[in-house]
């Protein structure tokens, strides 16, 4: 028998299945048809993701983190003092004690591992039912966030489904044991606690033990987003804060134009940004570029078929390299692969899907053109487009393979998806 397929009693499913159907139930009527078929999708998903890395791929980093999470599973059990200083990451490289030796010495993949040593304590060391309660955790924080958009911004079913549960390529890389999926569910509640505390008027007054909760939540989730991909906190805590400090000013100004809004949300992201270079000297822009250079020099070294990288012009350490070549990083990075590329399956399917996602977005830029570009989610629309073409630049130019774009990219297409869908089903 596969050492990844030990059969567990089905009972283990009953308690976090349980969970999901209370919190469903809390939610409003409307909604309900649409979970269940949601859910289920996203099981199939988690378990669709392990088959294709087990009998496709052969091997992958999915089945070796889960390998490395049941090492420290069994660390926790025998030796907890050593499994906490693992948990804050005060041991380094990959030997944790003289028996346990890792597989991954990175401190992003580490960290995946003790999400997973996690899992391994629920499941008994089991794979797919691992990946069965990663899915449900995912499942839940989106329907968190979900439900808090339609609250606040009243935006239609249809465009949150398609954004968060229908679309194929973050329906796949974030269902399952992957680090994309507890990002993912990560920015999903740090995004609905932020946009719950500016927005208090359209939720239940809280007693202060809820309160605190929030708050040790969303310390815990941001936390967990360092602790995985810095790079995307680096980015996000600048949107939030300039959004933040732009929705407490317009509520108090309630007659401020939007175009003043928009100023202020723009200097207030570009002088975050500068703060934090000026306070980390690894924060510096020029140093900041050179890593991005050197992690595309790399995965350029270890990638063997160059029609799966995208291509930059000489692309060098400064400012100026990096300029020249951006134009070519936002397109790619989103248009790529293209339908008519060679190669396998997966690809095929990514360039359909990146075909659909162009017309998606023509459509949207055409819809909002009839109107003169004016919404009354101005600011929203800002928020979502400088996170999202920010990181897409970070992304394209530091990991260039196609195939690992198409994941990395799962941490902000959901929230471009919702605004480019919104766009196209407007009323007004």
């Amino acid at each position: 028998m596969h050492k990844y397929t030990t059969i567990w009693p089905l009972h283990i499913i009953d308690f976090p299945v349980t969970v999901v159907i209370r919190q469903i139930k809390k939610l409003p009527q409307h909604w309900l048809k649409f979970w269940i078929p949601a859910l289920l999708l996203k099981v199939v998903a988690a378990i669709s993701l392990g088959l294709i890395y087990k009998y496709y791929y052969g091997v992958g980093d999915t089945f070796s983190l889960f390998d490395d999470g049941k090492l420290l599973a069994k660390l926790a059990i025998d030796q907890p003092d050593t499994y906490l200083q693992v948990l804050w990451q005060t041991v380094k490289g990959r030997r944790v004690d003289d028996l346990i030796i890792l597989a991954n010495a990175n401190p992003r993949a580490v960290a995946m591992s003790v999400f997973n040593s996690v899992l391994c304590l629920l499941s008994g060391n089991n794979y797919w039912l691992s990946a069965f309660y990663a899915a449900i955790l995912n499942f839940l924080a989106l329907t968190t966030l979900v439900y808090t958009l339609e609250k606040i911004f009243k935006l239609s079913k249809q465009s949150l489904l398609i954004a968060f549960f229908f679309y194929p390529s973050v329906l796949l890389w974030t269902s399952g044991l992957l680090k994309e999926n507890v990002l993912l569910a990560c920015l999903s509640i740090v995004s609905a606690i932020i946009l719950r505390l500016l927005y208090p008027e359209f939720f239940k007054k809280r007693i202060v033990v809820i309160s605190l909760l929030y708050w040790l939540i969303l310390a815990f989730s941001l936390l967990i987003i360092y602790r995985l991909k810095y790079y995307y906190l680096a980015v996000y805590l600048p949107v939030v804060i300039a959004y933040s400090v732009v929705v407490i000013f317009k509520k108090k100004q309630s007659n401020t134009v939007f175009r003043s809004q928009k100023i202020l949300f723009i200097g207030v992201f570009l002088f975050t940004i500068l703060l934090a270079t000026s306070i980390h000297p690894n924060l510096n822009l020029d140093k900041v570029v050179a890593a991005l250079v050197l992690n595309h020099d790399i995965m350029v070294e270890e990638t063997s078929k160059p029609e799966n990288l995208i291509q930059y012009n000489n692309l060098k350490a400064s400012f100026s390299s990096v300029l020249k070549n951006t134009p070519k990083a936002f397109w790619e990075g989103l248009a790529r692969p293209y339908l008519w590329e060679q190669g396998n399956w997966l690809k095929k399917i990514s360039g359909l899907e990146n075909l659909l996602f162009l017309l998606l977005l023509f459509g949207a830029l055409f819809k909002w053109g009839q109107s003169g570009f004016k919404t009354k989610y101005s600011i929203e629309v800002l928020a979502v487009c400088a996170f999202s073409l920010v990181l897409l630049l970070m992304l394209a130019l530091s990991a260039p393979n196609l195939g690992n774009l198409v994941r990395y990219k799962t941490g902000f297409i959901p929230f471009l998806i919702l605004l480019l869908v919104s766009a196209v089903k407007r009323k007004e």
